[in-house]
């Protein structure tokens, strides 16, 4: 029983020791913490295990945690999330999102919805300013060829209706749009599952 108990000691803190060579970029008390939490998570779940008749419950519960690289390398991962989705600035969010567009279906929705977004929140923003300049190309354009917001190459039967209106406009699009892509994709990039669970706890 004594040996038992040494040898799933010894499994646990092998386990333990790889996970913590994976989480380098992390200092060293916020490395403890998740150790101990993963550890209290090992030993609720051996406890299950052995409820349920388990014949091997500590290998059992170490082998559902995964391999324990993996594991250190999705603390990485979220935490970037984490970081992300807290802040405001678009070229965070955007690179998160592409990280996340190659491992999984929610990834590449971010980034499509925050690659679309920012457009947009920019081709606002150019037709503002090229009104100012070329007031008689740009505008809110209706007619026979039907609506258009912004420049066109040939104006002749198009009425434009927004006037010097159409700048201000232009610029309450671009803030309300690109502050939408913003708030969305800092929803779509938070990280979700066991590891950031763990973290959340710990910040």
């Amino acid at each position: 029983m004594i040996a038992a108990t040494v040898n799933s000691a010894e499994a646990i803190g092998k386990y333990l020791a790889r996970v913590q060579g994976g989480l380098k970029q992390f200092d060293t008390a916020t490395q403890q913490e998740i150790l101990a939490e993963i550890q209290g998570h090992v030993a609720e779940r051996i406890e299950e295990l052995k409820e349920q008749g388990s014949s091997s419950p500590v290998e059992d519960a170490l082998l559902a945690l995964g391999d324990p690289g993996v594991l250190a390398r999705q603390f990485s991962e979220v935490s970037v999330q984490q970081t992300a989705s807290r802040s405001f600035l678009p070229w965070v969010l955007l690179r998160v999102a592409a990280r996340m567009a190659i491992v999984g279906a929610r990834g590449f929705i971010a980034f499509f919805v925050g690659f679309v977004g920012y457009v947009t929140a920019v081709a606002f923003f150019v037709a503002a300013f090229g009104k100012l300049f070329m007031p008689d190309k740009f505008g809110f354009w209706v007619g026979p060829h039907g609506i258009a917001w912004g420049a066109l190459r040939n104006t002749g039967g198009e009425h434009e209706l927004a006037g010097a209106s159409f700048i201000y406009l232009s610029l309450i699009a671009a803030f309300v749009t690109g502050s939408a892509t913003t708030l969305l994709l800092r929803w779509l990039v938070r990280p979700s599952g066991f590891t950031s669970k763990i973290l959340s706890r710990l910040r």
